[in-house]
């Protein structure tokens, strides 16, 4: 489920403000793409380095200091103009000052993951792995290839960001987890969100 690992990422890049979409590590999200100034952006992007980021917003008038970089994966254009495309998540970030013309872009800080305590994290990742297989096994949608990826070797942050993303469906919980850089105490959280789930079901 992750792509090619990215080998540099630009020190500014195209934002796209979308209320309460969350773009996780790893995650993919479709998007259609139809206003004038994304439409720009995208078409710099993929003429260069084929990313922009997704902001936190609760409107499109304020945006949050963090967000996610994404890379097009795929694009497809369409009569008219418009175009749909697939985004990759590949950092969470943070965002240096905005400019708003002619698309919104920003400087932005790739942030790396914490990992103060790797005992604890590999603990946590053992009891999201069993919640995922409860939640799997009582009829839960996951993506297609989520069972195998769960039980495969990656990075606990990898694993909890990709987790996070199949998993949880509520935007304040996600936006939670995409700003917790400490991975055993996200793959806590995640934990306590999966089994709150299971539980209501």
């Amino acid at each position: 489920m992750q792509g090619d690992p990215i080998q540099s990422f630009p020190e500014n890049a195209g934002v796209m403000v979308l209320p309460w979409l969350s773009l996780f590590p790893g995650s993919l999200v479709p998007l259609h793409i139809f206003e004038d100034r994304y439409r720009l952006m995208v078409k710099n992007a993929l003429a260069s380095h084929r990313m922009f980021a997704i902001a936190h917003a609760d409107d499109e008038e304020r945006c949050e200091p963090f967000g996610g970089l994404g890379v097009i994966r795929a694009c497809v254009s369409n009569e008219g103009g418009t175009s749909n495309l697939v985004l990759q998540g590949v950092a969470r970030v943070e965002f240096g000052d905005f400019e708003m013309e002619p698309y919104p872009r920003a400087e932005i800080r790739i942030l790396s993951d914490a990992a103060d305590n790797e005992a604890a994290a590999r603990a946590m990742r053992s009891k999201v792995t069993k919640a995922c297989l409860d939640a799997l096994r009582k009829g839960f949608e996951a993506p297609k290839g989520f069972a195998d990826y769960i039980e495969s070797v990656s990075p606990e942050g990898a694993f909890a960001d990709i987790v996070a993303s199949a998993m949880v469906s509520d935007p304040v919980q996600r936006r939670t987890l995409l700003l917790e850089r400490n991975v055993a105490a996200r793959l806590e959280l995640l934990h306590t969100l999966i089994r709150e789930r299971i539980e209501a079901a």
